[in-house]
């Protein structure tokens, strides 16, 4: 059965299902009658991470990236301004200065998770680190 809203998933607009998103927060805050604008932070800046920054920022969320080697955050912060750049040289993205101004980066975890209403767990596979 389809509800009528739409979720942005890779540039497409798709139906969203009652079944499908309740289980997660959609990134436009349409999905399940969702009002809300959420904050996100992304804890990993690795390659998944800024993947998930580049989503979440396109879709015109907040975004607060973390991660707990010194600097990391920057040089990802640093790399999604190329991405943007790369993205926008092919016209896959509208307005690279907008998303990327939605990109912040914080200084610790605790820092990274106020306010925020999704935390995108990105580090990488290790049990202690999780």
């Amino acid at each position: 059965m389809r509800v009528g809203r739409e979720e942005i998933m890779f540039g497409n607009r798709v139906p969203i299902e009652p079944p499908l998103c309740k289980p997660f927060l959609s990134v436009t805050g349409l999905a399940c009658g969702s009002a809300v604008d959420p904050r996100i932070a992304v804890i990993g800046c690795g390659l998944v991470g800024r993947a998930w920054g580049i989503v979440f920022a396109r879709a015109g969320r907040d975004v607060a990236l973390f991660d707990a080697e010194p600097g990391a955050a920057a040089r990802a912060r640093a790399q999604i301004a190329r991405n943007f750049a790369d993205l926008a040289a092919q016209k896959l993205i509208d307005d690279p200065d907008g998303a990327l101004s939605r990109i912040h980066v914080a200084e610790s975890l605790p820092a990274a998770l106020e306010g925020a209403d999704y935390a995108q767990e990105s580090v990488f596979e290790q049990v202690d680190v999780k």
